[in-house]
């Protein structure tokens, strides 16, 4: 079942891998799933173990609630990194010795944790199903719960580097509604993912212009929108293929006149 169809129908499914920062966010590499063959998690996991590759230094990884599972936290664990993910409301969890949804420890930490000052519940130790024992961290206003192995970090350090994950989810927003993402009329896997890598160095593009500011060079205004970066990329197909490009031509589509 599509949701965005409201039918069944053919889909690709892709599993990305992503680097983010506290400044970026840019796709890294992309493994497409079949049915009846490696399960999401086995390419999630072969898209950490080559991302440790391109980045030796990585130590943090945030992942969806979907991926919570004990097959990937394991080998998350033997590569000694940190992970963070949100926990659903619904997961089974054991807080002193009482079997109860995650959706219900709100309340039976409401008398341990009383400060006004303090926002976050900070549950160090917390059996969670599939998962065994993880720190639990709550955010007291949005009740949300993030899982993870960091025994270090500040609660709401623990927050930030899961909200890192959400630079993805921006990326799927802005590839989908303005690099065509999800929109291909070819059927070979080969070419489908030719397509995505393409999307992915145009998005990795638009978000090394926006740090250098490259386009300041022959765009007029300030591009705060990759729709804005490829309209002007549009406009310069359009002087690329105009007979006799003038000053002119350049002034009406917002590039500067070259002397």
């Amino acid at each position: 079942m599509l949701p965005s169809l409201g039918k069944v129908a053919n889909c690709k499914v892709v599993v990305t891998a992503h680097y983010t920062d506290f400044k970026r966010g840019f796709p890294v590499d992309l493994a497409t799933y079949h049915k009846n063959q490696e399960s999401k998690i086995e390419l999630a996991k072969n898209l950490i173990f080559q991302s440790l590759k391109i980045f030796p230094y990585l130590k943090h990884i945030s992942f969806d609630s979907w991926y919570a599972k004990s097959s990937l936290i394991w080998f998350i664990n033997s590569l000694k990194l940190f992970w963070y993910s949100k926990l659903r409301e619904d997961r089974i969890v054991i807080y002193q010795g009482e079997l109860m949804r995650a959706s219900g420890l709100v309340k039976a930490t409401a008398t341990l944790f009383t400060r006004p000052d303090k926002r976050f519940i900070d549950l160090r130790q917390v059996w969670v199903k599939n998962l065994g024992y993880c720190r639990l961290v709550i955010d007291k206003i949005t009740e949300e719960h993030v899982v993870t192995n960091n025994p270090s970090l500040p609660p709401e350090k623990v927050f930030e580097y899961y909200g890192l994950r959400w630079k993805i989810d921006e990326f799927y927003r802005e590839a989908k509604d303005n690099l065509a993402f999800d929109q291909f009329q070819i059927r070979k896997d080969s070419s489908i993912k030719r397509h995505w890598y393409l999307v992915f160095l145009a998005y990795t593009f638009w978000i090394h212009s926006k740090l250098k500011a490259v386009m300041s060079k022959i765009y007029q205004g300030t591009l705060k929108t990759l729709s804005e970066m490829a309209k002007v990329i549009q406009n310069l197909n359009l002087l690329k293929l105009a007979i006799q490009p003038t000053n002119v031509l350049m002034l009406n589509l917002s590039l500067k006149v070259i002397n």
